[in-house]
Parts: structure tokens; C-alpha cells; sequence
């Protein structure tokens, strides 16, 4: 598991709280179980559309949320690449 892996740990947790597994997950969105897998473990870059995909038919999210958590995510992701002084005045701004 990769450490500071905000898009895999979400999909871990939300999974979790719906309490399905990542095979339900690739049986309702069409991708395969090994891809959940690494996108959970930090192995797979993802697109935007397999993300929104999961969200809306793998935990039945609704489009606007699904958006919005995907935006916060990513901007996590970001966040991780910059030094900790400059994410910091980056959060302050937003």
C-alpha cells in the first residue's frame, strides 16, 4: 500500500461504509477487480472517468457529489507533490 494515497484510501473507506467488497464494486462499474485494487494501493494512476465511475455506479454517489469528491481528492493529490510551507498558504487561499 502507498503511503499518502488520498484517492485510494477514500475508495478503501467509502467501500468500507457500504460494506461491499472490491468485487461488488467491479461488477457494478465494469472494470476489473485488479484495477480496484490498485487504485486502492496506490499501483494505478486512474482517469477522471474510471473514478467518476466508481463513485456514481460502484457506490451509487450521486453525479454533483461524485464531482465534487473527485476535485477534493485530486486537489489533495497536488497538495502531496509541493513542499508543506506552500500547501499550507495553498489552503489558506482556497
Amino acid at each position: 500500500m502507498k503511503k499518502n494515497n488520498p484517492i485510494g484510501d477514500y475508495i478503501r473507506i467509502k467501500r468500507a461504509e457500504l460494506r461491499i467488497s472490491q468485487t461488488e464494486v467491479a461488477i457494478r462499474t465494469g472494470h476489473m477487480q485488479a484495477t480496484i485494487s490498485e487504485i486502492e494501493n496506490g499501483t494505478k494512476r486512474t482517469k477522471d472517468d474510471t473514478l467518476l465511475s466508481i463513485f456514481t455506479r460502484g457506490f451509487r454517489m450521486h453525479k454533483d457529489e461524485a464531482l465534487r469528491v473527485l476535485v477534493e481528492l485530486r486537489i489533495k493529490e497536488m497538495l502531496l507533490k509541493v513542499p508543506e510551507r506552500q500547501a499550507r498558504k495553498i489552503i489558506k487561499a482556497l
